[in-house]
């Protein structure tokens, strides 16, 4: 019984940190030789380029879990103020 606790626990072990180090491979852009022998490899290069910027300028919805000023105390309701030459604003 014992055996099998430290076989799981050492599996969650080593699926926690194959997770956590995983990431940083998939977040390098390719690599780009010195020069390309054929049209097949630099648009498998391209390719790969562009999948990376793909998944790297991926919107990231929810990544903020606070509300800020302007959504809570009726920031947007709010007027932008006096606009006047007096304020630094030039027309």
């Amino acid at each position: 019984m014992q055996k099998h606790i430290i076989a799981i626990y050492l599996l969650v072990t080593i699926l926690v940190i194959n997770e956590v180090t995983g990431h940083d491979a998939m977040l390098r852009p390719p690599s780009k030789p010195d020069y390309f022998q054929n049209p097949k490899q630099l648009r498998r290069y391209l390719k790969e380029l562009n999948d990376f910027y793909a998944i790297v300028g991926r919107p990231r919805f929810g990544k903020r879990g606070y509300e800020t000023d302007y959504f809570t105390s009726g920031g947007a309701d709010k007027g932008y103020g006096s606009m006047s030459e007096d304020d630094g604003y030039q027309y």
